[in-house]
């Protein structure tokens, strides 16, 4: 039987008219899509500070303080382990209300999107407000990360918030979850999620896009059909599936042996307890087979993964080879975005520059993303070239943003 033309045409259809939609709710969606390219565009090339474009992104961490210990994330095992901090911070610090109403200004001032993360952002008191003035008040695209124990306490209130996407960890159902996650973990989480969406159902609040994020590894990647299946019927748009990166002590090492200034010096190890050697590669692939035609029977959903591995191969970036020259791409981070911690610390990125370029409560955003610390950064990144740490990165494979 033969396929009609126009049902052929129909999914790159939907992405078109969700693509014209979001643009139609916020015009500073495109802006955001323009300046990623831009700065993609000038990762390898040399350009006055003031043609610098400003981030498309900026990643708010109001709280590193988390409600989980996944095997997937290195978080506490970094903030307890003091010769890990960077020099004059202090990550332990929670943003005040006035903080972040403060960050949100500067954040508008530069027309940025904004990506909230943790931590655990749901655990600090003041989110709302700080999504209200950024996405209501200055109609910023705002995004969230979170691990969604709490999405059904804060389901009315988010929802209303014009916050424009949510990217909700999803590493299993049932028993894989737990293994991930903790004993009894998914009770808790089905239950937040169904509170979320029969609210989001009840409010007709179609305008915000909701990701599922699952992080294959060995204890859960035979689920993956299952957590396809469970996010699609709960009520995800769509489903992203990460490959972790591992970063222990020995790339950490080779990276800062590298780097020219020590300020430069990476200094968080990630994901150091997965044995990703012991994935089973043509069974992921499997996996990954039956979830794309799952979620090809939901109209109007999608699937996305990070990164794409098939040009260079599940095989080996789970053997943790490192990506050939050939296939790596200059690192649009340090043009791209940054990253405001809980002390008002910027920084370019999550673990591999840790030097603070400034404090956004003693110095204006913008003036950090123009000044002389953040330009001497980026001509040195481009004058070492690939780090060592790069070839375990996503933005190493086709670019993680």
């Amino acid at each position: 039987m033969t396929t009609h033309p126009s049902r052929e045409k129909r999914p790159e259809m939907l992405k078109i008219i969700d693509k014209i939609k979001k643009v139609c709710r916020n015009p500073d969606y495109m802006r955001m899509k323009i300046r990623k390219h831009l700065a993609i565009r000038a990762a390898g090339r040399v350009l006055p500070r003031r043609m610098i474009p400003a981030p498309a992104m900026v990643s708010v961490v109001p709280t590193l303080q988390c409600n989980l210990r996944c095997r997937t994330c290195g978080l506490h095992a970094n903030l307890s382990l003091p010769d890990r901090q960077p020099v004059g911070t202090d990550f332990r610090r929670v943003m005040t209300r006035v903080q972040l109403m403060d960050v949100a200004d500067q954040i508008h001032r530069m027309r940025s999107g904004i990506q909230i993360s943790g931590g655990e952002p749901t655990l600090h008191p003041d989110l709302i407000p700080f999504i209200r003035r950024a996405a209501g008040d200055y109609r910023l695209v705002c995004d969230m990360m979170t691990n969604g124990l709490l999405l059904g306490d804060l389901a009315t209130d988010l929802l209303s918030s014009n916050l424009a996407s949510m990217h909700v960890s999803m590493d299993g159902t049932g028993g894989a979850y737990d293994a991930v996650r903790g004993d009894g973990m998914f009770r808790q989480f089905d239950r937040s999620l169904t509170g979320f969406f029969r609210e989001k159902s009840r409010q007709h609040a179609d305008r915000m896009k909701t990701v599922a994020v699952f992080t294959a590894v060995p204890e859960n990647q035979a689920d993956l059909p299952d957590s396809v299946r469970y996010a699609m019927e709960i009520g995800f748009d769509q489903f992203l599936l990460l490959h972790p990166v591992r970063i222990d002590m020995t790339h950490l090492q080779a990276n800062n042996r590298v780097l020219k200034d020590s300020k430069d010096h990476a200094l968080w190890t990630w994901g150091e307890q997965l044995d990703l050697t012991r994935m089973d590669v043509p069974a992921l692939k499997d996996a990954i087979r039956k979830s794309r035609d799952i979620i090809a029977g939901y109209p109007g959903r999608s699937w996305r993964s990070n990164p794409e591995l098939d040009i260079y191969g599940f095989e080996n970036y789970y053997a943790q080879q490192p990506v050939p020259l050939e296939l790596q791409h200059p690192c649009p981070a340090f043009h791209l975005h940054c990253v405001i911690y809980p002390d008002g610390s910027v920084m370019p990125s999550n673990g591999c520059y840790f030097q603070s370029l400034g404090n956004v409560f003693e110095t204006p955003l913008k003036e950090i993303w123009y000044g002389p610390a953040y330009h001497a950064l980026r001509q040195r990144v481009r004058s070492n070239g690939t780090i060592p740490l790069c070839t375990f990165c996503f933005i190493a494979y086709n670019g993680c943003i």
